[in-house]
């Protein structure tokens, strides 16, 4: 039962390590990211100030948003939004995928191996 327990405390450790070996690699590639979001978010902001202006007819906010910004780029810009933006939880999990293989290769026999006796009138 020692033995059962060393592996599951092992696979503990090891599933820690792989998970922030994950959510380092997220906050890297969210790092490199940063600068297309910005300028994508920057590009928006002068759509919210001109859409914001009170001097400004509602009848000529879209003219006067593709004049300053073009429809492609806007396109663009909302497209680059989705993709790099997060919702408020941090979690790298998408990552993990890179890692099944070594963990994988780990789970067989600490996790399955309890279970072998099960069914047999052993507890």
């Amino acid at each position: 039962m020692v033995a059962q327990d060393d592996a599951v405390d092992l696979l503990h450790q090891f599933i820690g390590a792989k998970l922030l070996r994950a959510e380092h690699t997220g906050e890297r590639e969210r790092l490199r990211a940063l600068r297309d979001l910005d300028a994508s978010a920057l590009r928006l902001r002068e759509i919210g100030l001109i859409v914001l202006d009170p001097l400004r007819a509602d009848a000529e906010l879209r003219t006067a948003i593709f004049a300053r910004i073009p429809r492609g780029q806007l396109e663009k810009d909302i497209a680059t939004i989705a993709t790099l933006s997060r919702e408020n939880n941090d979690n790298y999990y998408e990552h993990l995928s890179n890692h099944y293989g070594q963990v994988r290769r780990f789970l067989p026999s600490p996790l399955f191996a309890p279970c072998d006796g099960l069914g047999k009138g052993e507890t």
